[in-house]
């Protein structure tokens, strides 16, 4: 059910306006994950920024990273896929062959298909592949180095301690900081390493068919972080794929960081708040529907909950509006859990240890500083200056 069809807003009608409202939203939310996942983030992790941000300068790089970063994840990998990968590997494979087979479950494919799996596996690999490279390296992994250098640009700053104004200094316009030349340097690489994945995909397509002992790897991978598949063809994103993007773009992130302090507050949150987005609200749904199981379990099938199609085609209308509180509890419970917890009670932890370790630091360095004169080294006034180390 991809629109909400008359017989389903009847039944609407028997339930509160609350209930109705999320019942209708449901079907959009089953249907659409990257959206889904898309909203969920941005109030899990941008909305918070915004309402504790420590300064301009934080505010536009949370702004900028997070609508772009969410695009490339949620839109970005089943984009350059779709639209990009397919029909340049498709064009380039030895054996040509439908795209239509590329939707066909594996078991299927070998049932009807066999003597064309050897020919199918390297292709979608390739794609597979290059749809994730490019888009964490020349996407990703870019970005966060640009976005360093458009804080330093914009801002005059390439210290977190001032970009989260716990410090106040404003670089030289005429120089190039550690960091900008790092940013640079990182560009560079990103680009080249691009190149390589593209590389590798191509010849996974080229000569992939002509190793068999390829194929159990590339039967792996496919059964692991394969796309999803609409009825139309088109690739759909799925949560392997979300996984696997955010684990690795963890790196990223941490290679990025401007200095010891930064690197830490990333700690502090990050893998969390990714941890919730991509596994935070199944998890919690998987535990609460074995309560409200118990209560309504019409709204299970073999311990699992029932997607709002099958609840539409199968339940008896008079058990319409239990079935659908039952399931809105489900969805939107988890789904409200996974955007407070890690949104703004982790953001504001975070907040709180980044300014105790900036003290801790400050404290360290004046007991280290050494004594000018006769004058105690606390005495001399001074600003202490976190971050100073130049990273690679």
């Amino acid at each position: 059910m991809t629109l909400i069809t008359p017989t389903y807003q009847t039944l609407l009608r028997q339930v509160s306006l609350p209930q109705r409202t999320m019942g209708r939203l449901l079907p959009f939310f089953e249907h659409n994950l990257a959206h889904t996942k898309f909203l969920q983030d941005l109030v899990t992790t941008w909305v918070p920024k915004v309402l504790i941000t420590r300064s301009l300068a934080e505010l536009n790089e949370s702004t900028y990273l997070e609508f772009i970063e969410n695009a490339m994840v949620y839109y970005g990998i089943t984009g350059v896929g779709q639209k990009l990968f397919k029909p340049l590997f498709m064009s380039l494979s030895p054996q040509k062959f439908n795209p239509k087979l590329f939707a066909l479950p594996f078991a299927e494919l070998v049932k009807k298909h066999p003597t064309m799996v050897k020919h199918i596996l390297p292709v979608k690999a390739a794609i597979i592949f290059a749809s994730l490279g490019v888009t964490l390296l020349s996407g990703e992994f870019s970005f966060l180095f640009l976005k360093n250098m458009m804080t330093e640009k914009l801002f005059r700053k390439s210290h977190f301690s001032d970009v989260v104004n716990l410090t106040h200094r404003q670089l030289n316009q005429q120089q190039e900081s550690p960091v900008w030349k790092k940013a640079k340097r990182r560009l560079i690489e990103c680009a080249a390493v691009s190149a390589g994945v593209l590389a590798i995909s191509t010849g996974l397509t080229l000569f992939g068919s002509r190793l068999p002992r390829l194929l159990p790897a590339l039967k792996k991978m496919i059964h692991w972080f394969d796309f999803g598949y609409k009825e139309n063809g088109r690739f759909a994103l799925t949560r392997p794929l979300i996984r696997i993007y955010m684990a690795v773009s963890l790196m990223g992130y941490l290679d990025a960081a401007r200095d010891r302090l930064e690197r830490l507050e990333i700690l502090t949150r990050t893998p969390m708040v990714m941890l919730f987005i991509s596994s935070g609200s199944e998890i919690i749904e998987k535990g609460l529907s074995r309560f409200v199981g118990k209560t309504c379990p019409d709204v299970l099938k073999h311990g699992k909950i029932k997607s709002i199609d099958e609840i539409f085609k199968t339940v008896n209308p008079k058990k319409f509006a239990a079935v659908l509180k039952a399931k809105n509890t489900l969805f939107y419970v988890p789904l409200g859990i996974s955007i407070l917890i890690p949104g703004i009670g982790l953001g504001l932890l975070s907040q709180f240890w980044t300014a105790y370790r900036f003290k801790q630091q400050a404290k360290e360095a004046l007991i280290k500083r050494p004594p000018h004169g006769p004058h105690h080294p606390q005495m001399q006034p001074f600003m202490p200056i976190a971050g100073t180390s130049r990273t690679m």
